[in-house]
Formats: C-alpha cells, structure tokens, sequence
C-alpha cells in the first residue's frame, strides 16, 4: 500500500515537474516600442482689438487733452524650454517714430521715444510686466512714469516684451496707448493699425 502512495506522489511529481518545464519551453520574448508625441505650444491673447483713446485729443471747446486707452491685457503661454519674445510694428511710419493718420494728416513723433504733454505732437505706448520674470523692452518700460513716456510703433518689429522660460498660459503684461497733438491738428478721426507679434524663443 506504501508503495502505490510513493508511487503516486512520484509520478504526481514528475507530472508537475514536466508541466512546468513544456510551459518554459513554450514562452517567448517580445519587445514593444512606445512613443508619445509632445508638441511645442504657444498660445498668445490680448483684452481687447479695438481701442479709442479718450478724451478728445482737442474738444469741441478747444481745449488740449492727453488722450489714453484702457488698460490692455496680454496673455501668453508656452512650454517652449526658451519662452517668447513680443514684438509690436505699425507700417504707418519707418523707425524711428510712430504716427496716427486722418487722411493726409497726421500725428507723429520722429524718435523712439518722447514726451506725452499737451500741445506736442506724440504717440505711443508703455507697458508692465504683470509676470515675474516678465522682461519690458527698454523704449515703452514707462508704466506710470511722470511727466508720461512712450516708446515708438513702426514698420520695424521692436521688442516690447520677453521671457526666457516656458510658463502657463496667463497674463504676461500689461500696455496703454497715449497721444497728445498741438491745438492746430485738423479735426479729423486719427488711426494706426498696430500688430503684436509672439515668437517662442527669446
């Protein structure tokens, strides 16, 4: 009776033993290759499109005023390793300088930067970082200067504003236009298209 136990617990054995081992032979190796794309993304916004400076550069008593815009918002993101780089232009005049045209007419300053004071001719913009880190090109780093200062807006791209590190998309900055003519600028509604440009990098 002992003997037909060990018997078949021997074989039992052996039966696992060979299980195991035709499972071993059986099994195969195979490599799998992951990839996963990650995109350089840059997202650029401002508060607003379309501006009008108040008050009236001259009202309709003939007083002088210097006129501003609102506030303006400009939010940028990216996770590119260098940052950005913000450039504001205008083809309404070449550099330096910046010009508001009403027909033949127009309101200009001829250097990079000027003084905002009534019965001058200037116009332009300053700004602030609302960002730590935030860079403001040298002609419009002016935020709340006194007497005003702005920096120019010509056909040649300039710097207004960097950053040398991906961020999250978020306000970035802060900019104002001013303006300010002689009492006898043409009436006349005065415009510029100005153009904002972000590229990653700095």
């Amino acid at each position: 009776m002992k003997t037909k136990v060990w018997l078949t617990i021997l074989t039992a054995i052996i039966l696992v033993w060979t299980i195991i081992n035709l499972a071993k032979a059986q099994q195969e190796a195979r490599p799998l290759s992951v990839s996963a794309i990650v995109n350089t993304w840059l997202n650029f916004d401002v508060s607003t499109t379309t501006l009008s400076l108040s008050p009236d550069l001259i009202d309709l008593a003939g007083n002088l005023n210097i006129a501003s815009s609102t506030i303006i918002s400009v939010f940028v993101g990216t996770n590119h390793n260098s940052g950005w780089s913000l450039s504001i232009s205008s083809t309404s005049t070449d550099c330096p300088g910046s010009k508001l045209t009403s027909g033949q007419n127009y309101i200009s300053m001829n250097s990079a930067t000027s003084t905002v004071v009534t019965g001058q001719d200037a116009y332009g913009i300053n700004a602030t970082s609302t960002l730590s880190g935030v860079q403001i090109g040298s002609y419009y780093n002016f935020w709340n200067s006194s007497p005003i200062v702005v920096g120019e807006i010509c056909s040649t791209g300039q710097t207004l504003a960097s950053y040398n590190q991906p961020h999250p998309f978020q306000e970035a900055l802060k900019i104002k236009f001013y303006a300010s003519c002689d009492l006898d600028q043409p009436s006349g509604t005065y415009t510029d298209t100005v153009v904002l440009t972000l590229t990653p990098g700095t």
